[in-house]
């Protein structure tokens, strides 16, 4: 079994006990550079680091890095105005919890 099928099939297998439809979760199969996180009782969450990347700019930021990704939580480098801003990201909605100054930018 190759290492695709293998994570398709944990996949369809969490899928299955986790109460999403199969219609609803098949679209991003194909796609297996995204996140999949089991965002509270029942729920699965499939985003990609393309989708975190465009969430955030639609904040107001630009020049967007993701960093280190823990768990529900992604840390990523973006820039806002004339500031560059360490962010904590919900890697599940791609919403900014919360930003640091870094630098001028």
């Amino acid at each position: 079994m190759t290492k695709s099928m293998l994570r398709a099939a944990c996949l369809a297998l969490l899928l299955a006990g986790s109460g999403v439809p199969t219609a609803q979760a098949a679209g991003p199969f194909g796609i297996m550079s995204d996140h999949l996180f089991l965002d509270g009782p029942g729920r699965v969450c499939l985003i990609g680091n393309g989708q975190i990347r465009r969430a955030i700019q639609r904040q107001g930021y630009s020049k967007v890095y993701l960093n280190v990704q823990n768990g529900h939580y992604i840390q990523a480098r973006a820039t806002r105005g004339d500031w560059v801003y360490l962010l904590d990201v919900n890697a599940c909605t791609g919403r900014v919890l919360k930003g640091e100054r870094l630098r001028p930018a």
